[in-house]
């Protein structure tokens, strides 16, 4: 019952008592009172209760939305720990291999040459494809080879010691020659014997080539015939040509520039060692 009803019912009790048949005379001043202090009285009361009715339906409402019950901490089913979801679990293969990388630091090392003791960083694995042996100090072969990585290709020149090899410097990445026509050179500075001047007394060049493709690859030196360089391979790094030329350093030829020779492709492309190389 709403507290319209209420109010309705009670008034209209009081209306029926107040119409009830009164003696006949002049008006009962503190009857009148009493009974306006009792109608009063009745809608005060009507008013408490209901009060007393909305604030009992709204606290119903509240309890069967949020769950007392399950507040309670003297229930035993509500005061049990909620299990948790266990992470999924991944299922691997034996026989899949974990991924191949290139280890974070290779060894450190060192071989003593003619020219003096040369460091480097020892291979971990084999190279990617063949090797160029491209000349020999001391006891060692020099060797210009790419390295295996899972990474972008590279090609390294390196001292081998049985079948191990000792990179000394990179020289190439296959990214800069790819999808062009240009000669990457290193090297064609004079190698002669250690000293301050460098005694070029039978001293030597040396100069290291990529270019895209499978290509033929010659050298003309300068004021000399034309003739293909000392090595080449395709097969060093696939996709591409990988070459060398070695030979004495000529008389006449300046030592404080790089060799002056011309380097040529099959496909038409060209370079000047002397203006186009580079070296460490």
């Amino acid at each position: 019952m709403t507290r319209p009803d209420l109010d309705h019912d009670l008034a209209a009790l009081v209306d029926a008592h107040d119409s009830a048949a009164q003696p006949v005379g002049p008006p009962d001043l503190v009857a009148l009172r009493a009974a306006g202090r009792r109608r009063l009285a009745v809608r005060r009361a009507a008013t408490v209760v209901a009060a007393a009715v909305v604030v009992a339906v709204v606290a119903v409402a509240t309890s069967l939305v949020t769950g007392d019950d399950a507040a309670r901490p003297d229930d035993p089913v509500a005061t049990q720990p909620t299990a948790s979801t266990p992470p999924p679990v991944t299922e691997t293969s034996d026989s899949e291999p974990p991924p191949s990388r290139a280890p974070d630091r290779l060894e450190q090392g060192d071989l003593t040459t003619p020219q003096g003791r040369v460091g480097g960083e020892w291979e971990a694995a084999p190279p990617l494809g063949e090797v160029l042996v491209v000349g020999r100090s001391g006891a060692y072969d020099e060797v210009f080879y790419a390295i295996a990585s899972d990474g972008p290709t590279m090609l390294a020149r390196g001292l081998r010691d049985g079948d191990r090899i000792l990179r000394t410097s990179v020289v190439f990445g296959t990214v800069d020659a790819e999808g062009t026509d240009a000669i990457l050179l290193y090297g064609g500075d004079v190698l002669g014997l250690p000293g301050d001047p460098v005694d070029t007394t039978g001293g030597r060049y040396l100069v290291l080539g990529l270019v895209s493709g499978d290509v033929d690859v010659t050298v003309t030196p300068q004021g000399g015939a034309r003739r293909p360089v000392t090595g080449r391979s395709a097969a060093l790094a696939p996709g591409f040509t990988a070459f060398y030329d070695s030979g004495a350093w000529q008389d006449g030829w300046d030592p404080v520039q790089l060799a002056p020779l011309r380097v040529q492709t099959s496909a038409g492309a060209s370079a000047f060692v002397r203006t186009d190389s580079f070296v460490y």
